[in-house]
């Protein structure tokens, strides 16, 4: 016990007395930073549709934090930050072909949820450059595999058929586009 009260009270003294060396961290909300981004990618010339791209990916992050009640940038967590993106790749897409057919909703594909994830660790890594955070809580979310064997657009025979049979003038142009 008295061992204890004496690190007790050096602790105390050290906190009250000894200047700290290591300079306090801001605490940076998420919105702010999410705008010192846009605004850095904005300033570097990017298109106005690639902002736009930037901007609603990075609202989805922040927009996940908020509903976990994380408002700054230092209580992001790697584990929030792999919720977030395993709950991302489980989501449908609002826009499939003829989906009101047949009730099918694809799932987001490997692609994208890769653009997406390259853009949220841009976002981290910036706040990083800016000493706001120590580390990307995105660092340890692995990207997805992108499948770049499928083919895609497939015609059947018989459609390729179709086609070259109601060309006309344009069949040597249509037979350029299918073999290559």
């Amino acid at each position: 016990r008295n061992t204890a009260l004496k690190l007790l009270k050096e602790f105390e003294y050290n906190i009250l007395f000894k200047p700290s060396d290591a300079p306090i961290k801001p605490q940076i909300p998420l919105k702010q930073a999410r705008i010192s981004f846009l605004k850095k990618c904005e300033l570097s010339g990017v298109s106005d549709k690639h902002l736009q791209v930037l901007s609603y990916t990075t609202r989805r992050v922040v927009e996940f934090a908020e509903n976990k009640e994380v408002l700054l940038l230092s209580e992001l967590t790697s584990e929030l930050a792999m919720d977030f993106f395993s709950k991302r790749s489980k989501n449908n897409t609002h826009i499939a072909y003829r989906s009101f057919d047949d009730k099918y909703k694809p799932t987001i594909s490997n692609a994208t949820l890769k653009k997406e994830l390259q853009i949220i660790k841009r976002l981290f890594n910036h706040c990083v450059e800016l000493d706001w955070i120590n580390k990307n809580p995105f660092r340890m979310v692995k990207s997805p595999k992108v499948d770049t064997s499928k083919q895609r657009y497939f015609f059947s025979e018989s459609k390729v058929e179709l086609i070259l049979s109601n060309a006309g003038q344009l069949k040597d142009f249509y037979l350029l586009l299918f073999h290559t």
